[in-house]
């Protein structure tokens, strides 16, 4: 993802001053035809006094008079008169005009210089940061990754690595991009530059512990910074928020001790320091019979999060009609928040049930936007957190994190390996919304067709909540660009007025015989990929039969699996494909009797998520049950250690890599919504 441009405090603070950048450190090359030596640096040196003195212009003319001839000019006068007018440009605003010099730069610098010329490195770190500047990050990273950083003096490696840390955020790279904001304040003399550098890396470590916690804590750990140093004061607080993401509070809080003996009360991360400190001192008291709940009960998700509560509190057998539970077994206490609409609320609820419910475990959110904030203080703080939201990006897991809810990715993953494996389909479209919902499930179906070894051959893209998709639908089938098609068009209608000459009806009649010269579509597929809801599949579906495709393999996703679906276009749907975490009509017996129990106490039909929300309570009270996992630690072995939990929704099995998990593949068979039995069967 391209981010904005980073902050800029001034173009000093990121290129090298032009003494640095101009300074010789091997000899001068030989002057060219009519000019001595001293006559080429002479002229420099008077565009670079004029530039110094801010007369940008008169620099300006003294470099174009020099750059005249530069054919004629030595190797390193062409890179300094270069450099020196990129840096003028540059602060001119003139980007593009310093991303020209400065490639003129590199590219004679390149050609002439030796690696270990300091001269070659500033003109590149030159470039990288213009490159920047005119939002060319991947240019910026490419150039930057060949800066030899040690060959550059220290104030101008302190700007380069500043520079590089921008870069790497950019890229996404936040443990790389860290360590250069580390090294930059390192090198740091000034407190201010220090300290925006040191910020910058508590900043951006917030991403960090969640993908590979280990991988990302001996990194930092490898740093070779002077322990005593702000640079490895703030690395030792990044290794001790490390431990506390690796269940390992204990050498956390060693390490916090030590660094606010250590650490100058002005150090910008000894304040943060404290907090872990005084948060340590308040998870270590834990409940292993206090069950957080943290959902979404009040605003306009209140309803979703009330039926949710209402299976966790049937899993809990928390309702006085509801028999008591059989002799030692453990009782629980449920410490119930409202998440609210916000992300903010959320951790604010989730941190009241962790310090001061002394919640062993908390499941929920529900919502996805606060499922990213919730799930990183729960690893901070190494808390078992049963996620209820349905989305799961890349980089919001962890060994705490335990998602119930299906995802579209595992959604995908099942679709394709039954149309591929056991349908044996190789080839396929898809017909998607063209918005953010469409791309990501266009995406992870390209990728795991692709994965299993099949190929889509065609895909269209229609505004969402359309009704016509009549021009999307001859483009799929072949039918819009009649004209790559002339020969076989010649062909029908020569056919077409041979067998007109002869036929003796008129009217309708006549038109429906003639119809069959008409070009058919070309149903190069094996099936059609459309992820979206009941009402847009009920338009869709039917329009493969007015064109005259008949009975093609639709798949879908969990939306499908609702009546209104059957009642829109179930004689369209009968070789249908989707999957969903429940299915109210699953002949299972733990399911028809869930279904039983949830109608008696509470009168209603449940749906997928109350059916999550009673897994996710049913899955800890066995992890708990056998008394063994007494704080959260503890816990979270427990789940990651059980080979299998059986849910109504699925059978689940956690890893620290995430979870892997089965859910009820869905087809259509007469008016009805049935389930595929066994992975043997074909809908």
């Amino acid at each position: 993802m391209i981010r904005p441009r980073a902050l800029l405090v001034s173009a000093s603070l990121l290129l090298a001053s032009p003494f640095a950048l101009c300074a010789d450190q091997a000899p001068p090359a030989a002057a060219p035809a009519g000019a001595s030596t001293s006559d080429v640096d002479a002229a420099y040196l008077d565009a670079e006094r004029a530039y110094l003195k801010s007369d940008t212009q008169g620099a300006l003319k003294q470099l174009a008079t020099l750059l005249a001839h530069e054919n004629d000019l030595p190797a390193r006068a062409r890179v300094r008169a270069h450099n020196l007018r990129g840096l003028i440009y540059f602060q001119l605003r003139n980007l593009q005009g310093a991303v020209q010099d400065f490639e003129s730069a590199v590219q004679t610098a390149n050609r002439n210089l030796q690696d270990s010329d300091s001269l070659l490195h500033l003109t590149r770190y030159n470039l990288g940061n213009a490159l920047f500047q005119v939002n060319r990050p991947q240019d910026a990273f490419d150039t930057l990754s060949t800066v030899r950083h040690e060959a550059l003096d220290a104030d101008t490696r302190m700007r380069f690595h500043h520079l590089y840390g921008n870069v790497l955020v950019a890229r996404d790279q936040p443990l790389d991009a860290l360590v250069q904001y580390l090294e930059a304040a390192n090198l740091a003399h000034d407190v201010g530059a220090r300290d925006t550098f040191l910020q910058k890396a508590a900043n951006v470590s917030k991403q960090l512990f969640l993908r590979d916690p280990k991988a990302d804590l001996d990194r930092i750990t490898a740093l070779p910074f002077d322990p005593k140093s702000p640079a490895g004061i703030a690395a030792r607080v990044l290794m001790a928020r490390g431990f506390m993401y690796s269940g390992d509070p204990t050498k956390a809080e060693l390490i916090l001790n030590d660094v606010l003996k250590d650490a100058d009360a002005t150090h910008p991360m000894r304040a943060k320091a404290q907090e872990m400190l005084n948060d340590l001192s308040k998870l270590g008291d834990v409940d292993p019979h206090t069950i957080g709940v943290l959902l979404p009960l009040s605003g306009k998700f209140g309803r979703f999060g009330r039926l949710c509560l209402n299976s966790i509190l049937m899993a809990f057998n928390a309702f006085e009609e509801m028999q008591e539970p059989a002799a030692g077994t453990p009782k629980f206490r449920l410490a119930v928040r409202d998440s609210g609409e916000s992300v903010e609320t959320a951790q604010e609820r989730f941190e009241e049930l962790v310090k001061d419910e002394k919640a062993v475990a908390v499941i929920g959110p529900l919502l996805s936007k606060q499922f990213g904030a919730v799930a990183q203080r729960s690893q901070e703080y190494g808390v078992p957190l049963m996620s209820l939201s349905q989305r799961v990006d890349a980089g919001q897991t962890g060994s705490f994190i335990f998602p119930i809810a299906l995802s579209p990715a595992q959604q995908i993953e099942m679709i394709v390996a039954q149309a591929v494996g056991v349908n044996k389909f190789k080839r396929f479209a898809i017909l998607a919304p063209s918005d953010a919902f469409g791309d990501s499930y266009v995406n992870l179906f390209w990728d795991a067709v692709e994965k299993a070894g099949g190929d889509v051959v065609g895909i269209e893209r229609y505004e969402p909540k359309s009704t016509d998709f009549r021009d999307e639908m001859k483009r799929l089938l072949g039918l819009e660009s009649l004209g790559a098609r002339h020969i076989e068009m010649e062909d029908l209608e020569r056919r077409k007025e041979l067998f007109a000459s002869t036929l003796k009806v008129k009217g309708k009649l006549r038109q429906r015989f003639l119809r069959n010269f008409d070009p058919k579509a070309v149903v190069d597929f094996d099936a059609v990929f459309v992820p979206d809801d009941p009402a847009t599949v009920g338009q869709i579906a039917p329009s493969f039969a007015v064109l005259d495709v008949e009975n093609i393999p639709l798949l879908g996703i969990n939306t499908w699996n609702t009546p209104e679906i059957v009642q829109r276009a179930g004689r369209y749907l009968q070789k249908s494909l989707f999957v969903d975490g429940f299915f109210s009509g699953s002949r299972n017996l733990q399911s028809v009797r869930f279904v039983q129990e949830y109608q008696k106490n509470f009168h209603s039909v449940p749906g997928t998520i109350e059916v999550q929300a009673y897994d996710a309570a049913k899955i800890l009270m066995e992890a708990l049950g056998n008394g063994v996992a007494v704080n959260r630690t503890k816990l979270r072995d427990q789940l990651l250690s059980t080979a299998k939990f059986s849910g109504i929704s699925g059978d689940y099995r956690f890893t620290e890599a995430g979870v892997k998990r089965t859910a009820h593949l869905l087809t259509v068979k007469g008016s009805n919504i049935t389930e595929i039995s066994s992975e043997n069967e074909a809908p």
